[in-house]
């Protein structure tokens, strides 16, 4: 086995999934829940009560609505997609401390982000079945989670690579698998599924983001929506805080979906406005 993967082990330091969010996760599948389960729930944390009534109260949700102030009232006026994107934006980007390797907001707000996206994306074909908006919104949230991990377990070497990435010609995973053997995609799809039981499909399409035509049959969509998202987030400013190239589009990744450059026109406005939506997601 890699000497990292086995460090991935055997570090006792990586936090455990978050026992609100597996909470979470439970409700959202149960058809009968309600808002007033979900609101118990949640206020248990008094820092994610704030967040949610004040995107509850931000221009993105009010529409010149009264303020609201009740738990309820605020789950009530997101809904179930932005509580799930709110919940697990804020819960994921305080479980990881800021490390000093990549600046903390900039990296969940391209997180965040790319899963905005890459959901967005999904809805848009939500005649393929294995396309799961809900997976592919996970799957962008997680796709550069080896990052974190990687500046966890090997944080002497792995500052090094970032710090100089901008002077290299490599890409980060070309310069992560020269020096470690496996890249951050590999690292954090093992991390998600051994440590924190995501599913395969999620987990496939985090490993294969980067050349998603390599992923599983079943992957491959979602694999295919993230590398879009992702690229097109690199491409108009919103980096994870890792100095990188030009993204590319690989060809035949928006016929592969079905989508087209129209399509491409529509999510760049989503891109704006996800980015928006992300800076207040983040917990600092």
């Amino acid at each position: 086995m890699n000497n990292v993967l086995e460090k991935l082990d055997s570090y006792s330091e990586l936090p455990a999934y978050p026992v609100l969010l597996a909470k979470l996760d439970q409700m959202l599948r149960d058809p009968n829940s309600s808002i007033k389960m979900f609101a118990d729930l949640l206020r248990t944390d008094a820092a994610l009560v704030g967040r949610l009534l004040r995107i509850a109260n931000s221009v993105w949700f009010s529409a010149g609505r009264s303020e609201v102030f009740s738990l309820n009232d605020a789950i009530g006026r997101l809904g179930i997609v932005q509580l799930r994107r709110v919940v697990y934006g804020s819960y994921l980007s305080s479980q990881f401390a800021n490390n000093g390797v990549v600046n903390h907001t900039e990296f969940w707000r391209h997180s965040l982000s790319v899963a905005i996206l890459a959901q967005r994306l999904a809805l848009l074909r939500h005649d393929l079945k294995a396309l799961n908006p809900d997976q592919v919104y996970i799957g962008g949230l997680f796709h550069d989670i080896g990052i974190i991990i990687f500046a966890i377990i090997e944080l002497k070497k792995y500052r090094a690579i970032v710090g100089n990435a901008a002077t290299q010609d490599l890409s980060l995973d070309e310069l992560e698998l020269k020096e470690f053997g496996v890249s951050h995609a590999d690292i954090g799809a093992e991390f998600i599924m051994r440590h924190w039981g995501v599913n395969s499909d999620i987990g496939m399409a985090v490993k294969y983001h980067h050349n998603p035509f390599e992923a599983p049959i079943e992957s491959r969509p979602i694999a295919i929506a993230i590398h879009l998202s992702n690229s097109f987030c690199n491409n108009e400013g919103i980096s994870n805080g890792v100095s990188i190239p030009h993204s590319i589009f690989l060809e035949g990744a928006w016929e592969y979906l079905g989508l087209t450059l129209e399509d491409a026109l529509v999510i760049y406005e989503d891109v704006k406005d996800s980015v928006a939506e992300s800076e207040l997601m983040i917990a600092n």
